[in-house]
């Protein structure tokens, strides 16, 4: 029977257990020396904290034009408001869309 190749890498490589880690950590040392560990993995900290930044600020931008593109134009619903005769002054967009949407309802009666 053959094995599917998807799961090939698995059969390979297995997991990374303690020796292996330890494996790691000896050529990281031998290679590296003593003195530059610290400054490597503040480094990596470092990277890792910008990385995180960078991610959190694109999901809030992405959040704000989701938001943006969601939400009514408050200009657009004022004018439509005056239009129909509504007072829009102190209203949001959601007072002025229900207030629209009633009017509406209520001329096409």
């Amino acid at each position: 029977m053959a094995i599917p190749t998807p799961h090939l890498p698995l059969l390979l490589f297995g997991t990374i257990g303690t020796p292996e880690i330890i494996l790691i950590g000896v050529a990281v040392f031998l290679l590296f020396g003593a003195k530059k560990i610290p400054e490597l993995m503040r480094s990596l900290g470092r990277a890792q904290g910008e990385f995180a930044n960078a991610r959190k600020q694109f999901e809030a931008e992405v959040k704000a034009g989701e938001k943006k593109t969601k939400e009514p134009d408050l200009d657009a619903l004022r004018k439509k408001a005056e239009a129909l005769g509504l007072d829009a002054d102190g209203k949001d967009a959601d007072e002025l869309q229900r207030a629209i949407e009633a009017a509406e309802a209520k001329a096409a009666a």
